[in-house]
C-alpha cells in the first residue's frame, strides 16, 4: 500500500512539475491553463520562498558579518517572490482594514516594545557583549548604523506585510506555518545578540504577534494595522537599540 502511495506521489510530483515547465515553454497552450500555471507556481514559490529569505538572513549575519548583506538580500527575495507569483496585486490592501478601536490599541501594545527591551537588555544580553561591539561584529557601525536604521523602519514592515500576511492569508484560530516561519528567521539574528532562554521568548512572542497580525488582516480585509503597528514595533525598538548603543 505504502508503495502505491509513494508511486503516485511520485508521479503527481513530476505532473506537477512539468505542468509549470510547459506552461512557462508553451505560454498556456496545448490545453495547459493560465490558472493551472498560476495555481503551480505559487504553490512552488510559497516552499522555496522562505528558504531563500532564511538562507539571505543566515549567510549575510553569519557567513558576511554583514546586516546590510542579510536585510538587503532578505528584501530582494521578498520582491523576487511576489513578482514571480503575482502577489504585488494585494499592495491595495496595504491601505485598506483601518479600525478606529483596534487600531490604537495595537499601535499602544507596539509602543511599548522598545521600553520593554531597553528594561531587560541588562538580562538578555549574552555576557561580555554590548550592543555597540555587537552592531560593529556585523559592519553596523556609526553612519552605517543609522542608514540601516531609517532603511529598516521605513521599507521592512510594509514588505515583510505584504509577503508573511499578504501572500500567506489564513483566518486560523491557532498559529500558522508561515507564523512560525515569520518567528522564525528572527532567530538567526537574536542569537548574536541574547542569550538563548531569550531567543525561545521572542521567538514565541513573534509567533504570536504574527497570528495576532495575521488575524487582523483577514478580518478587517486589508493590511493597514499590521503594516503600521509593524512600523511602530520597529520603530520603538531601533530607538531602544539606539540608546543601548
Amino acid at each position: 500500500m505504502w508503495d502505491k502511495c509513494a508511486t503516485k506521489c511520485k508521479v503527481r510530483s513530476k505532473d506537477e512539475v512539468g505542468l509549470v515547465l510547459r506552461s512557462f515553454s508553451e505560454g498556456g497552450k496545448d490545453g495547459v491553463s493560465k490558472d493551472k500555471m498560476k495555481d503551480s507556481v505559487n504553490r512552488y514559490i510559497t516552499v522555496i520562498a522562505p528558504i531563500v529569505l532564511y538562507a539571505a538572513i543566515i549567510a549575510g549575519m553569519h557567513l558576511f558579518h554583514s546586516g546590510w548583506i542579510a536585510i538587503l538580500g532578505y528584501h530582494l527575495g521578498i520582491c523576487l517572490s511576489l513578482s514571480i507569483a503575482g502577489g504585488w496585486s494585494h499592495g491595495k490592501k496595504i491601505i485598506s482594514g483601518w479600525d478606529a478601536r483596534l487600531g490604537p490599541v495595537i499601535i499602544l501594545m507596539c509602543v511599548l516594545a522598545g521600553p520593554l527591551v531597553y528594561g531587560l537588555w541588562a538580562f538578555m544580553h549574552l555576557a561580555q557583549l554590548d550592543l555597540k561591539s555587537g552592531l560593529s561584529a556585523v559592519d553596523l557601525e556609526e553612519g552605517s548604523w543609522f542608514a540601516f536604521a531609517i532603511y529598516y523602519c521605513l521599507v521592512n514592515p510594509w514588505l515583510e506585510e505584504l509577503f508573511w500576511r499578504g501572500f500567506f492569508p489564513s483566518n486560523a484560530k491557532y498559529p500558522t506555518l508561515s507564523d512560525f516561519l515569520y518567528a522564525g528567521y528572527h532567530v538567526f539574528v537574536l542569537i548574536l545578540f541574547v542569550k538563548w532562554i531569550w531567543v525561545i521568548v521572542a521567538f514565541v512572542v513573534l509567533v504570536c504577534v504574527g497570528r495576532l497580525w495575521r488575524q487582523v488582516a483577514s478580518k478587517y480585509d486589508g493590511l493597514i494595522i499590521p503594516s503600521l503597528t509593524h512600523l511602530v514595533a520597529d520603530i520603538s525598538i531601533i530607538g531602544a537599540a539606539f540608546v543601548l548603543s
